[in-house]
């Protein structure tokens, strides 16, 4: 199994340990690499540096989650040319991402822009089936959006559990002095109230958690330095 832009490691772990896949995860951080290799230890896991326009060989399972984002709309074609060729016959191809409702060849929200996801830009439907015709046969499209709302009840409940670790605390602190609300409150109200369905699907976890941006860049710069927007 390929897993392109395998980050730090989680599902190539979970594949190899659950399902006793031979994982091959490739990233372009060296910082992943190592915490890779380390997590996935004494598993039928290989972490590699590597770029995904330089993969070579044939895998039967080939995972593209949370990385398609940061490729372009420019490139949606030639990256599935590539897991295409990279695919065996009768393989399985999952590509899982943060979706759009509309198209856009842009990156429009600044902040979103310079703070998350710096050059990122998120696919429609419509943009990745076209990129997709003639090289895959669609078995499956699935929205989980709505699956978030017990996921966030899950983080919710591990924060209040872990609330007395030293580097929670500055982060309660911070959303106390923002909004009054723990950060899993802030986005659980947006979705336990529906509101969903009305905001265009690739900005609600952004705006649950970033509502306040402005002051919340504010609030931590002053009060915990220039690196707190890492939290």
């Amino acid at each position: 199994m390929l897993d392109i832009g395998c980050g730090w490691g989680g599902f190539a772990r979970f594949a190899a340990e659950r399902y006793h896949c031979h994982v091959t995860g490739i990233t372009i951080l060296q910082k992943q690499i190592d915490y890779a290799k380390a997590f996935c230890e004494g598993l039928p896991a290989s972490i590699m540096l590597c770029d995904y326009r330089d993969v070579e060989g044939s895998f039967s399972k080939i995972l593209i989650c949370g990385m398609i984002e940061h490729v372009g709309y420019k490139n949606y074609r030639r990256s599935l040319e590539i897991v295409s060729s990279s695919l065996q016959d009768n393989g399985l191809f999952l590509l899982h991402t943060i979706g759009r409702n509309t198209s856009t060849t842009s990156t429009e929200d600044l902040w979103i822009k310079k703070y998350i996801f710096t050059n990122g830009m998120l696919p429609s439907i419509q943009q990745l089936a076209s990129a997709t015709e003639g090289l895959f046969g669609l078995e499956d499209l699935h929205n989980f959006g709505s699956y978030y709302d017990p996921t966030l009840m899950a983080w919710h409940n591990n924060f209040i559990k872990n609330g007395h670790r030293t580097e929670l605390l500055l982060f309660f602190e911070l959303c106390r002095r923002i909004s009054g609300k723990s950060p899993s409150a802030m986005a659980i109200c947006i979705f336990k109230r529906g509101y969903y369905r009305r905001i265009p699907v690739d900005k609600v976890m952004l705006f649950a958690f970033f509502e306040n941006r402005k002051r919340f860049i504010k609030a931590a710069f002053s009060a915990y330095g220039p690196q707190s927007h890492r939290i």
